[in-house]
């Protein structure tokens, strides 16, 4: 039972740590890169596309109900929603996305247990 706690409580601080990092790629706090950006930012769209569809599948899976689950995948749709592959501050809010999905994903494993 106590390593059920613990694990429901590691997966919920990595949602968080998830959560903040989406905000901070979100606001533009990684934008002082003079090299512009990196070529795993320009796949953003197509991991966050991808990580969207994988959780969109675990909630209907196993019928999770959690609201804060529903939000992120919202929020991360829109975030996607205003990705373009030309804009470099696009691609971080794409990025954002993914994190927020995988933050989702996090949050239903606290609530599964595995």
């Amino acid at each position: 039972y106590q390593a059920g706690r613990h694990f429901q409580a590691a997966e919920r601080a990595k949602a968080a740590r998830k959560i903040l990092e989406a905000g901070r790629l979100e606001s533009g706090l990684f934008l002082a890169s003079s090299r512009g950006p990196a070529k795993r930012l320009y796949e953003a769209p197509y991991r966050a596309r991808e990580r969207i569809a994988r959780v969109e599948m675990e909630v209907n899976y196993y019928r999770i109900n959690n609201p804060l689950v529903s939000r992120l995948l919202r929020e991360a749709r829109g975030l996607l929603g205003q990705a373009n592959p030309n804009d470099p501050q696009a691609l971080y809010k794409a990025e954002a996305a993914h994190h927020l999905a995988s933050a989702a994903h996090d949050l239903i494993k606290a609530d599964r247990g595995f």
